[in-house]
């Protein structure tokens, strides 16, 4: 059950949803980034950290350039959970059925997955605060600390095709994350069972080390 405190929040994070969706696109959040300066960002991993992610891609591209497999050209990219329509960001997964799962391929599709090498030394989380690191202290930051848990569920939540005005907050948070120096961040994928990572910067953070051709016998799903 609810404290005063998280309704308090939440209804905050709500009204904020409302106004940029509805009513003030590039002047609304600034209560919420109120909350969010009153942490200190922290980086998951320590510097020179590399570890292997996952990229999709509905057909048969194992034998094209490697971009074929990488974030569309700046100024083509469609909107997406974190980002605006024509700024690309790439989108990652930790592992290769999180990566199939997130293009969302019929039963009969060929699909390419690239095995990615990353840098991911200035990569971001929220979780990482109440997970037990570095978490804020003093009735000051209670306020922050539910307004990141909030945002981390949202960057978890399903969305459907037809509610893709939904993203806008989330893009903004992507926007806030970007503009404190990260290369990107990850949260929970909701369609497979891995994390996703999203990289604003990632032209020399990645090496593509394996590309690799499946296809898709069945799909399943829940309900």
């Amino acid at each position: 059950m609810q404290n005063e405190k998280e309704i308090s929040v939440q209804k905050l994070w709500e009204k904020f949803k409302t106004d940029i969706i509805s009513n003030n696109r590039y002047f609304s959040g600034r209560e919420i980034l109120t909350l969010l300066d009153k942490f200190n960002t922290i980086r998951m991993f320590p510097a020179d950290t590399k570890i292997d992610f996952y990229r999709a891609r509905i057909g048969d591209y194992t034998s094209e350039v490697t971009t074929c497999l990488l974030a569309p050209p700046k100024g083509k990219s469609s909107t997406g959970r974190c980002n605006p329509e024509g700024i690309s960001y790439l989108y990652l997964s930790s592992c290769q059925k999180t990566a199939v799962c997130e293009v969302r391929p019929s039963s009969g599709d060929i699909v390419s997955v690239a095995k990615i090498n990353v840098d991911v030394s200035k990569i971001f989380s929220f979780r990482v605060y109440f997970q037990g690191l570095n978490l804020p202290v003093g009735d000051d930051r209670e306020d922050s600390m539910i307004l990141i848990k909030i945002i981390d569920s949202e960057l978890s939540s399903k969305v459907t095709k037809n509610r893709k005005l939904d993203y806008i907050p989330l893009q903004y948070i992507s926007e806030y994350i970007k503009n404190r120096d990260y290369d990107g961040f990850v949260y929970s994928s909701t369609v497979g069972p891995g994390m996703n990572l999203v990289m604003f910067n990632w032209e020399e953070k990645i090496e593509v080390i394996e590309r690799n051709k499946i296809e898709i016998k069945s799909i399943g799903y829940d309900f």
